[in-house]
């Protein structure tokens, strides 16, 4: 995942923990 909390998906949020 980016760095793009504006639209992060349940994937991003896991992988970005």
């Amino acid at each position: 995942g980016k760095t793009r909390i504006l639209k992060f998906t349940r994937r991003d949020y896991l992988l970005k923990r």
